[in-house]
């Protein structure tokens, strides 16, 4: 792995059952990324592939796009991210908001399972930009943020959903937004 931009940017990708839909969404997202910002985002596959082919079936839709080697660990890998993309709502996610990295969750809504009374706070990731179900609207928001994620994250609405964040999930971190 070698990326000398300093715009580099992560997708970490879905590792569940539902590969094929996860799969469109990926391969969407990064045909409909604009050429120019293709060199500037990193893939990165789970090590365990179970079979799926994961790389070979998104080929053709990752021409331009860094793979990841694998090399580091995740925690490393996000620490060299200006802007961290999840496609899922597993534990990674929760671990790049521990570690403070602009993040955007980009989620399939066919695949969206909501957690009872996650409402208030699933909507309040909408308003301020971190969680979409609509891959256009999630593009947009990265090519507005895109010279400059920094600008987005610390913003006070950020923030504030960020405390939200961490009440529902993790009423004990005691960091203050």
């Amino acid at each position: 792995f070698s990326t000398n931009s300093p715009k580099c940017s992560l997708l970490l990708p879905f590792s569940g059952i539902q590969v094929e839909p996860q799969l469109k969404l990926e391969r969407d997202f990064f045909s409909q990324l604009p050429e120019g910002q293709k060199k500037d985002w990193v893939f990165r596959p789970y090590k365990q592939d179970y079979g799926r082919r994961i790389l070979e079936r998104l080929h053709g839709a990752l021409a331009n796009v860094v793979i990841d080697d694998l090399s580091l660990t995740g925690v490393e890998r996000i620490s060299q991210s200006r802007l961290v993309v999840c496609d899922n709502i597993q534990s990674v996610y929760y671990e790049v908001m521990k570690l403070d990295y602009p993040l955007i969750l980009l989620i399939d809504p066919d695949l969206f399972i909501e957690l009872p009374g996650y409402g208030p706070l699933y909507q309040a990731m909408i308003e301020v930009n971190i969680l979409f179900f609509d891959l256009e609207k999630c593009l947009a928001h990265i090519n507005s943020i895109w010279e400059d994620p920094e600008k987005w994250w610390p913003s006070e609405s950020v923030r504030r959903v960020k405390k939200l964040f961490f009440d529902y999930l993790d009423p004990y971190d005691s960091r203050t937004f």
